[in-house]
């Protein structure tokens, strides 16, 4: 009778958390939500792969240099074609 299974629904990466939390703030805790942006994405993990990369060195850039190169080269390479 469908899929119940509870650990679908659970993030599987910090940056996923993050959306989801982003999400529920959004829509309840506004001021929340705007330091959770403020704040950015976690350091992303392998499973976030190229957007979450490009993420988290978009939000950083500015204040990492680290994080400026690689959203440099992100942005040049553009994603993976699959």
């Amino acid at each position: 009778m469908g899929d119940m299974d509870d650990e679908d629904d659970v993030p599987a990466t910090f940056q996923q958390a993050w959306l989801a939390d982003l999400a529920f703030y959004d829509r309840f805790f506004p001021d929340r939500a705007a330091a959770l942006r403020e704040e950015g994405p976690p350091p992303p993990m392998k499973a976030d792969g190229y957007w979450g990369r490009y993420a988290y060195c978009k939000h950083h850039a500015a204040t990492d240099p680290e994080a400026a190169a690689e959203f440099e080269k992100l942005k040049s390479e553009g994603p993976p074609k699959e």
